[in-house]
């Protein structure tokens, strides 16, 4: 059981970040009906300082980061650096924690159990998706965008909902293996891409820490 209180981060600085920024809309929106308090690093508020600030002082029981990542970093703002294994990782300590970020489930992940992050749940290769590069300026009107704010967004959603770690995590890789059958079954120009897409990101996918865990 952990506190009913969110924080996400959402950079925005290139087509990639944009779109988890508006995706994230959606997780702000829902947690907001939940009556779950939240914390909005949004921009130029996605910074070490801030990050570690909030986390140590309003002490969220879940903490959503969206943004670019490596196995050993996640990256905020412009790239800077937000967490670094070996370095500041026991700031996620006694969190439920999702990063929607590239890679940073392989080594940082187990470090932040090891510090006492009560679940990490990440990607251990790269986060992959597809959209369309004229719909940047508006991320929520591209269908091919949507299919991965779908499949991910559910992570968090399903938490709220009071649902564990692990069942959060399965509803989102059901979500995945439905629209791997959709696309195989619907040939599209899009359709090899998206399926490329979809099959990394659930091979990828995977929970560090106590499976059990439930948010509120």
């Amino acid at each position: 059981m952990t506190n009913n209180t969110m924080l996400i981060t959402r950079p925005n600085h290139d087509p990639e970040t944009c779109y988890l920024y508006r995706w994230s809309e959606d997780i702000i929106n829902f947690a907001h009906s939940k009556n779950v308090d939240v914390f909005d690093l949004s921009d130029k508020k996605s910074n070490r300082s801030d990050f570690e600030s909030y986390l140590n002082k309003r002490k969220p029981g879940l903490v959503i980061i969206n943004g670019h990542g490596t196995e050993t970093e996640i990256l905020g703002q412009d790239n800077k650096v937000l967490i670094k294994a070996d370095d500041n990782e026991d700031v996620l300590e006694s969190k439920i924690v999702y990063s929607r970020t590239c890679a940073s489930a392989k080594i940082l992940g187990p470090k932040c159990i090891d510090s006492g992050t009560i679940a990490f749940i990440g990607y251990t290769g790269n986060f992959l998706f597809v959209f369309n590069s004229s719909k940047v300026s508006n991320p929520e009107t591209d269908e091919i965008g949507n299919i991965f704010a779908k499949s991910t967004n559910i992570i968090p959603i399903s938490l709220m909902k009071g649902n564990k770690v692990e069942d959060a995590v399965s509803k989102s890789v059901q979500i995945m293996k439905e629209q791997i059958d959709y696309y195989s079954a619907n040939d599209t120009l899009e359709s090899p891409t998206i399926l490329f897409c979809l099959r990394r990101n659930l091979v990828h996918q995977i929970v560090h820490g106590d499976k059990q865990a439930i948010f509120n």
